[in-house]
């Protein structure tokens, strides 16, 4: 996870309900996508067959990218990327085409290599590695690629359009459906995820009159060490670079600006401050001394916090020093603030979180799931999938999975064919409880489930 999404969480955490992060820690196997079917010597008839029922076209987005609009995002990345003639007017209603209408951007599908199901291969991400067929290493070598120049392009060797062994990491075959990792909940690694919160500066402040100067102090002098820290770690880093190009290494060293003027080489800021924090830093705040530093490490190293958010906990509180609450709040009222208290009230009400209600909110845990019982599942989408996945390594049963999609119902999910909502009525005694796929949508299914006779209460169950 990088540093600008870090950078962004808060803002992201507002604007969108639902997220299906990928953190790419646990190894992820993904198939090439610069692959060229010529390449594979595939004939027209089967090629149109294997485009027109391409996974990403009839399970991800269309987007629109600086050239226009795309009826795929892989065509339009690959607009960019070889300088095409670009994509449609974006205008009202251009998302409403269907793919007959489609034919003036189908030429990059030629280029591209995910709907080659059962042809190509695929590679841990870790690797950082894209392989690429004959056709696209030629044409990325037109293009300049920085990832051709250092290295991590495999150019896929073919012979009479079979792959040759030697140039695959191993024998994996793409299928579509296949699983690109392992388990569901392994897209975020649970303990060395850059999403949790390792480092943060203890204080403890006594309240009363000075309270919130001397806050405002703590926060104000952090914020000064992480800027040092940052510039000097970045002077070095470009110093060290610079030896080794041979750029005149004695130029600039850590010590050469000034920190009391902040003047550093014109040409070195922009090396500098594009290494300044992503974030402003964390403080926790301590009513006194005498509060368990080991015990708040373990229940802050154990859950993911979200920037904006005030976390209270008892006798202490949470918060990141650049929470939109925070900027909004401003130093001066904060300066004449006396307790925790008045600081808790002044933030977004929304945003602030005590710890011990977090236990009661947490509408589902895998422990929660009782082994030996059956479940059963409304909306076969990817929460579904978690569910189900969730439920087996609890030792629970999905005996039966609804979704209101024509183009799912008769599917098979897991070990049962998915099935209209209708069925739960028809077959009563099949499950015990009934688990809502739907983060948006939850209070309106569970009123349409209640309305269809399904037993409310602790029957149904939210995720």
């Amino acid at each position: 996870m990088s540093g600008t999404y870090r950078k962004y969480y808060e803002v992201i955490q507002d604007t969108f309900s639902v997220e299906y992060l990928n953190d790419h820690i646990n190894p992820s196997y993904h198939q090439p996508g610069l692959f060229s079917r010529k390449n594979l010597d595939i004939p027209d008839d089967e090629w149109k067959r294997l485009r027109d029922k391409c996974w990403i076209q009839n399970t991800w987005s269309a987007a629109i990218t600086p050239k226009g609009a795309f009826f795929c995002e892989i065509a339009g990345a690959l607009d960019m990327l070889f300088d095409g003639p670009g994509g449609w007017k974006i205008e009202p209603g251009w998302w409403k085409r269907k793919p007959e209408e489609f034919a003036d951007q189908l030429h990059w599908c030629e280029l591209c290599g995910f709907a080659l199901e059962g042809r190509t291969f695929t590679r841990d991400s870790q690797e950082e590695t894209d392989d690429v067929s004959p056709r696209l290493y030629e044409m990325l070598k037109g293009t300049g690629s920085p990832k051709l120049k250092s290295g991590h392009i495999n150019p896929v060797k073919i012979t009479d359009g079979v792959i040759d062994d030697d140039s695959k990491p191993e024998d994996r075959r793409f299928i579509v459906g296949d699983r690109y990792i392992a388990k569901y909940e392994d897209r975020f690694h649970e303990k060395n995820s850059s999403l949790f919160q390792m480092e943060y500066s203890e204080l403890v402040i006594a309240e009363g009159d000075g309270f919130g100067e001397r806050l405002n102090q703590a926060i104000n002098q952090k914020i000064n060490q992480e800027i040092t820290q940052a510039i000097t770690q970045a002077v070095n880093q470009a110093v060290n670079q610079a030896a080794g190009q041979d750029r005149n290494p004695g130029k600039m060293s850590a010590d050469s600006w000034d920190r009391d003027s902040g003047k550093i080489p014109s040409d070195s800021r922009g090396r500098i401050f594009g290494k300044m924090p992503a974030e402003a830093g964390w403080i926790l705040l301590k009513q006194k001394e005498d509060i368990a530093a080991d015990d708040l490490k373990t229940i802050i190293g154990k859950r993911i916090f979200n920037p904006g958010s005030l976390h209270v906990g008892d006798g202490w509180i949470f918060f990141c020093k650049g929470a939109l609450s925070l900027r909004s709040i401003g130093f001066d009222r904060l300066a004449h603030m006396k307790s925790t208290d008045e600081l808790v009230k002044a933030w977004q009400k929304e945003k602030v979180i005590r710890l011990s209600d977090m236990e009661e909110k947490t509408a589902l845990r895998r422990d929660s799931i009782q082994p030996g019982k059956r479940y059963a599942i409304w909306g076969a989408g990817m929460l579904g999938e978690f569910l189900e996945e969730m439920a087996g390594l609890s030792g629970a049963e999905v005996s039966m999975v609804c979704d209101k999609s024509e183009d799912k119902i008769g599917k098979t999910f897991g070990k049962v064919t998915i099935c209209a909502p209708g069925e739960f009525m028809k077959r009563p005694g099949d499950y015990d409880f009934l688990m809502i796929a739907h983060h948006l949508r939850f209070e309106e299914i569970e009123r349409e489930a209640l309305s269809m006779g399904i037993p409310g209460g602790e029957n149904i169950i939210a995720i």
